[in-house]
């Protein structure tokens, strides 16, 4: 599984396992099963599109951060929401869901707006030859 974790002293985003997963059409399922067996189909990329799409990953995840009104949050053990957002080729939010909840709605909530509120997202590089990507993330709050 790989990932690209970003730290900052409160809460983390990491882009799971496929970063971003291209499909050519948009699935039917939208579940933790389908974000799941597209991050296998990650390692299978040939690799010019590989770094492309870590690369055009890391720009979304720092939108995405630049976004994250992060809660108040004062448990002893971090909360971690997982989320599953489709871009079309031009860089539009087609659909954000949480996959696995964390517990704490707040989190949840701040999460799903932050991905709203980075949009636009950039286009697709030339190197991608694909409609739609599909990004699992996770967003982790930690006690203040």
């Amino acid at each position: 599984m790989r990932a690209l974790p970003m730290g900052f002293a409160a809460a983390s985003i990491v882009f799971v396992a496929a970063n971003a997963c291209a499909t050519t059409r948009l699935p039917q399922e939208s579940s933790v099963a389908t974000a799941e067996r597209q991050a296998q189909a990650w390692d299978q990329e040939p690799q010019p599109e590989h770094d492309a799409l870590t690369g055009y990953a890391r720009t979304v995840e720092e939108k995405i951060e630049a976004a994250w009104k992060k809660p108040t949050y004062s448990g002893s053990q971090p909360v971690t929401v997982r989320l599953s957002l489709d871009l079309d080729s031009t860089g539009r939010l087609i659909h954000v869901e949480v996959i696995k909840p964390s517990g704490y709605e707040a989190l949840d909530q701040s999460a799903l707006d932050a991905v709203k509120r980075a949009e636009p997202y950039p286009p697709f590089t030339p190197e991608f030859h694909w409609d739609h990507l599909r990004f699992p993330i996770e967003m982790q709050l930690t006690s203040d």
